[in-house]
């Protein structure tokens, strides 16, 4: 499973969707993939924000063809036959509701070598993250944005996104008191970059926690915990 690859492509792209599309309710199928797609699975037993998911991913030679193929699946088999395109990060995103699921396929890549992940969400299954996140320490006034929850065999992993408007040194010493508080031993706290960007590692009990912070260029401060257990 390569869900961390995910995670730094796929997540905000997800977000973006769900601002374009409203839910409605529906059972989880198959993905739409052209008939020759050669595809890796990414995640199969997944959960953004309590939702069922499903991710896989192939590479194109002709990213038009390919694009056209999820343009005529909405068109035929989207609600309303319509389709949303947004552009994130240098990538582009087409999506569409079927049957109560959000389908995203996102292109990335130079022309000829273009790499398109697949998604598909049940949006009536989405929950609130914050209640998905009661145990996660943060400084009051922490939004928390999303929660991705996975399985690869006995290995568990909840990836935690939150923000807020708190420097980074600030959320840095808040969690780290927090995380010791907790009965966590502090592996690493490396700064990347002061007042930008600071990373922590802790573990306890056969798991591992790691924490980055980062400021972003419209001034908020973005916290992802990344926890595992093997």
């Amino acid at each position: 499973m390569r869900t961390h690859r995910f995670l730094r492509h796929g997540a905000l792209a997800l977000m973006a969707a769900l601002a374009a599309c409203a839910a409605s309710a529906g059972p989880a199928d198959a993905l739409p993939l052209p008939r020759d797609a050669r595809t890796e699975i990414i995640g199969d037993d997944m959960r953004f924000n309590g939702a069922s998911m499903q991710i896989v991913r192939f590479d194109t030679a002709d990213a038009q063809a390919t694009e056209g193929f999820y343009r005529d699946f909405f068109m035929r088999h989207g609600r309303a036959g319509k389709s949303v395109v947004n552009e994130r990060n240098g990538a582009r995103v087409l999506s569409g509701i079927q049957d109560g699921r959000l389908i995203t396929a996102e292109f990335a890549g130079a022309v000829g070598a273009t790499s398109v992940l697949v998604s598909s969400m049940v949006l009536a299954e989405m929950r609130n993250p914050e209640e998905l996140a009661p145990q996660a320490p943060r400084m009051p006034g922490t939004a928390v944005v999303q929660v991705i929850e996975s399985r690869d065999g006995p290995v568990r992993n909840t990836v935690t996104s939150m923000r807020n408007n708190q420097t980074v040194e600030g959320n840095a010493m808040y969690l780290r008191a927090q995380m010791l508080r907790a009965g966590w031993s502090r592996q690493r706290d490396h700064t990347e970059q002061t007042q930008v960007a600071r990373q922590l590692l802790f573990t306890r009990d056969g798991k591992e926690s790691l924490v980055d912070i980062r400021r972003m260029d419209n001034g908020e401060t973005y916290i992802v915990m990344n926890e595992t257990q093997r």
